[in-house]
């Protein structure tokens, strides 16, 4: 916490907060969402965080783009079946939805009516790989 000891620093730590893993519904509204003097809050409530990602792919038409690349229909993928060429195509559309195109893990996990477990270890097969 050396580097806060200045206000100069501090806003420096806000700002760069300020852009990191932006969500809308964490944004309380029109209002300030900062603490500090006026002139402070002014300053930093002025500038602009670019918008979040737009995911321009729905979910099911994600899952009809990988199971098409990988030549099956894409209702083998929300079953449960442990096949591995089906097993590797389910991964491949977690890996996409939720690193490239920004869907939160629970999200996918609901989609594929599956634990929020087995999406995890599917993101974790690519770290490990």
């Amino acid at each position: 916490m050396g580097e806060l000891k200045t206000v100069a620093g501090y806003e420096a730590f806000i700002r760069d907060g300020a852009k990191v893993n932006y969500r809308v519904q964490w944004h309380p509204g029109e209002g300030a969402p900062f603490l500090g003097p006026e002139h402070f809050v002014k300053k930093i409530s002025k500038e602009t965080v670019p918008a979040p990602i737009s995911r321009c792919a729905s979910l099911k038409d994600l899952l009809k783009s990988v199971a098409a690349k990988s030549r099956f229909p894409a209702e083998i993928l929300l079953r449960k079946g442990r096949l591995a060429n089906v097993v590797e195509t389910r991964d491949r559309f977690i890996r996409e939805g939720v690193l490239e195109h920004g869907y939160l893990a629970s999200q996918v996990a609901d989609f594929l009516a599956c634990h929020p477990s087995n999406v995890s270890r599917a993101l974790q097969k690519e770290l490990v790989a």
